[in-house]
């Protein structure tokens, strides 16, 4: 398959003359990849069947713990406890095995940015919901000493790509089930 900037090198002019049909063509594949994940989604779908390369597998039967494996699609597992330390811009994955019938909460929390006045700021970290799997990101907010951000995922597997932005210590915390008490912090520490 070519690579798509070769296709666009070798097809320039044309697009340059005609910007109206490249729009339309783009247009025209967005929906049909919009369709075909839609598909895929559904319940009884042919396509649920077939997992893209790197997806999390299925959860195994009966299993009625949370998981957090080493590894998820998009690198190192944040909410794993062997990612301990990070580089700042690193892609990890969010991922987690929620049993049937259950929800997770994860709460990140994290410092503010060293250098720009607290108006201005964003947290340290940043989603990708373009591939994002089972996971509702929540609002952030402003907490004394930094931000916060919940994000929940409901049973099965779940997977998010997931940046810290800036330097400093963070943690994750997890709620699982029903519970609001704590089940466990998790602490990285992102290096630049």
């Amino acid at each position: 398959m070519p690579d798509m900037w070769d296709l666009v090198e070798k097809n320039w002019p044309l697009m340059a003359e005609h910007p109206w049909l490249f729009i339309k063509w783009a247009a025209f594949w967005v929906v049909v990849g919009a369709l075909i994940g839609w598909k895929a989604g559904r319940a009884g779908s042919p396509l649920t069947s077939v997992a893209a390369p790197g997806a999390l597998p299925a959860q195994a039967q009966g299993s009625e713990e949370f998981q957090y494996p080493e590894r998820g699609r998009h690198g190192p597992n944040a909410l794993s406890n062997r990612t301990t330390h990070v580089r700042v811009g690193e892609e990890l994955s969010f991922a987690a095995r929620v049993p049937g019938g259950d929800t997770v909460r994860i709460v990140i929390e994290g410092p503010p940015h060293p250098t720009q006045p607290s108006m201005f700021q964003n947290p340290g970290w940043g989603f990708s919901v373009m591939n994002a799997q089972n996971w509702k990101v929540g609002k952030f907010e402003a907490v004394e000493g930094g931000w916060r951000q919940p994000v929940d995922a409901h049973e099965g597997p779940a997977d998010l790509s997931f940046r810290f932005q800036w330097h400093g210590d963070f943690s994750l915390t997890a709620y699982e089930g029903d519970s609001h008490k704590r089940q466990w912090t998790h602490k990285i520490r992102v290096d630049p």
